[in-house]
């Protein structure tokens, strides 16, 4: 670890121990993990357990107790929580979730298994402070979401094909911005979606992790291969080609994925849209 970061970790814990708001802290993220951990350009992401969440919620001036920074954001994280971004002018940049923290809970094993959580944890944590009053083990493993039914599988493949026609409509009329919102936004993220679907349906437990990260390590190496196709320049012929791109990745990913999961993989819906994408470019 960075001496940065050893400093900084150092600070909060004993301004933590302080505090009679703070129940924890904990590191999570890759500081924390025996896998996949830190390198150079890796932030140190830190749980807040108080009981006066808005207090720290209200105001970035207590992050200066830590040290001069430069920049400090406040955003929520997935779950709702308000959380602080910040950059020193060590360069260190460490991210503050603030968790509420039940003062009649025991553990904070007990009060981590309260929350939404579940999948930070257990991917790794480091506690740098507890002031529960008992301790006991935290042994999370990770919940892997569950694979598709044959229902959500032919969903998601009508869902993107519906959004590859509004991609191609927008590329037609000219409105190329937000035919680059489509593809970056909507078209990526089912066929990421998907990737994951096929590399669990053949590997069970694989861990597929979540936003894209780690894809290259967890997909299967023909998709990592096609991704380059995915990620157009700015300009009517770019985006028609990555459209059509997408549309091949997609089509044998779900197929694979269908014919292990036992479901059916809707054909023909997929090959008319095909059809009437390309002669909408064809024509133009």
């Amino acid at each position: 670890m960075p001496d940065r970061y050893a400093g900084l970790e150092k600070r909060i814990a004993a301004w933590a121990q302080a505090q009679d708001d703070i129940r924890a802290v904990v590191v999570v993220g890759s500081r924390a993990r025996d896998d996949q951990t830190a390198d150079e350009h890796s932030d140190l992401d830190l749980c807040l357990f108080t009981t006066a969440r808005e207090h720290y919620a209200r105001s970035d001036g207590w992050l200066a107790t830590f040290g001069s920074f430069w920049l400090a954001v406040l955003e929520t994280t997935g779950y709702g929580d308000p959380e602080w971004l910040v950059i020193y002018d060590s360069d260190a940049k460490a991210d503050f979730a603030l968790l509420s923290a039940d003062p009649t809970v025991p553990s904070l094993a007990a009060q981590i298994r309260r929350l939404p959580h579940h999948n930070v944890f257990a991917r790794g944590l480091r506690v740098l402070v507890d002031k529960y009053p008992q301790r006991e083990p935290i042994d999370l493993p990770v919940r892997l979401e569950p694979l598709p039914d044959a229902e959500l599988l032919a969903t998601h493949v009508r869902a993107f094909l519906l959004a590859c026609t509004r991609a191609a409509k927008f590329i037609d009329r000219g409105d190329l911005w937000r035919a680059q919102a489509v593809i970056s936004r909507t078209l990526h993220d089912q066929v990421l979606t998907m990737m994951a679907w096929h590399a669990r349906s053949l590997h069970g437990d694989h861990e597929t992790w979540y936003g894209g990260r780690y894809v290259e390590r967890w997909a299967d190496a023909r998709a990592i291969a096609a991704l380059s196709g995915l990620f157009p320049a700015y300009g009517h012929g770019a985006l028609r080609t990555a459209v059509l791109a997408h549309l091949t990745l997609m089509r044998w990913l779900a197929e694979e994925t269908a014919a292990r999961l036992g479901c059916a993989f809707p054909a023909a819906i997929y090959d008319r849209a095909v059809r009437w994408i390309e002669a909408l470019h064809a024509a133009r």
